[in-house]
Formats: structure tokens, C-alpha cells, sequence
């Protein structure tokens, strides 16, 4: 990311949701290509190739592809891989599943859930769920936790 300062002080960094690793897919022109997929806080989707990953470029990202607001929410969890389809949960939304074609995720999602899922933390001090943006106590001491709706 080369706006990675920014982002930050937004606190709409990269770290919000964890990195997939994804098996061996085959491109258009039928290379083989070793991706890594992620996604953060700032809503965007980022999808990496392992074998060149870049270098830092303060004007540019050097990835594979990236999805700007495909989880406009931002992700606060891990994004998971089954048959072809990444699933994506950006916060208080509904799952979304994104299909891969030529080594490409799809701009769009191809279903969603109908249940959404909202995120919340728990209280260490009281155990009570609140949500990220409640007061509990001087001392704000929250533990992540997604509850369906």
C-alpha cells in the first residue's frame, strides 16, 4: 500500500483482517500463479502474487489485482477460500462470496447471505457485548466477536 501513512493515522489499515493464501490458479495465458488475497479496514481488496510481490513504490501498488470497496465496510476477519470462491465478511454486512476466473476475483460479489453479521466486542472487564464504539468503564478493555444477526 503507498498510502500507508494515511491509512493509519485513518485507522483504515491493512491489519484489520488476516491473509489467504490461495492454491496454485492458472491465468488467461494459462501461467500458473501463486497468489496471497487480503483485506483491511480501508475496504479494499488486495490480491498478490507470491513469486513477485513488488517492491515499495511511493506513487503505486505493484500487486496482482486489487478491489477498491469490494468490502466497503472493511474486514475485521479472515477471508476463507472454497472451490473457486473467496468469502468475504466486511462489517455489519452480509457474507459475500467472490468467484475466481483466469486467476482474477470477480469485481463483484456473485451471492450473499441473507443473515448479517455484526460485529461486536466484549466487555473483559464485565463480559457484557457492546459494540466497538460503546463506553465500558475507564478502562476499555474489548475483545473482537461476531455475532449473526
Amino acid at each position: 500500500m503507498w498510502n500507508v501513512i494515511s491509512e493509519t493515522a485513518a485507522d483504515l489499515d491493512l491489519g484489520g483482517g488476516g491473509a489467504l493464501l490461495l492454491p496454485d490458479l492458472t491465468d488467461s495465458a494459462g501461467a500458473v500463479k501463486h497468489l496471497v488475497l487480503g483485506a483491511g479496514k480501508d475496504g479494499n481488496v488486495y490480491v498478490v502474487d507470491r513469486d513477485s510481490m513488488g517492491r515499495f513504490n511511493s506513487s503505486k501498488n505493484n500487486i496482482w489485482q486489487e478491489l477498491d470497496g469490494a468490502v466497503v465496510r472493511g474486514m475485521r476477519s479472515t477471508p476463507a477460500y472454497f472451490n473457486s470462491h473467496v468469502y468475504l465478511s466486511d462489517r455489519d454486512s452480509p457474507l459475500k462470496a467472490f468467484t475466481f476466473s483466469g486467476a482474477l476475483l470477480a469485481a463483484s460479489p456473485t451471492s450473499q447471505t441473507a443473515a448479517t453479521f455484526v460485529y461486536r466486542e466484549r466487555c473483559r472487564s464485565c463480559r457484557r457485548m457492546v459494540r466497538p464504539t460503546a463506553s465500558c468503564g475507564p478502562r476499555r478493555r474489548l475483545i473482537p466477536v461476531f455475532t449473526r444477526l
